[in-house]
């Protein structure tokens, strides 16, 4: 398995784990993605079903350079 293959299915896995648990406080999840193709899948695979099982909202976040924007919103102590 690629690294890029197993980093996509751990997303997947954490995605899903973040969902459960926003599901219980009733939030908005944001969720940083690569986009593309991956994004489209999880939304028809993960997303859509969590956010209609749970009563939640999920806001995809695509940014194929990621890291520095979350650093950024972290550092600030405000993330979104």
């Amino acid at each position: 398995m690629s690294f890029r293959a197993l980093s996509h299915a751990l997303g997947g896995l954490t995605l899903a784990a973040t969902l459960t648990g926003a599901a219980m406080a009733q939030e908005t999840v944001t969720y940083a993605t690569d986009g593309g193709n991956i994004l489209d899948v999880m939304t028809r695979t993960l997303i859509r079903p969590a956010e209609a099982k749970y009563g939640l909202r999920v806001v995809p976040d695509p940014n194929a350079d990621r890291y520095p924007v979350i650093k950024a919103q972290v550092m600030s102590g405000k993330p979104t």
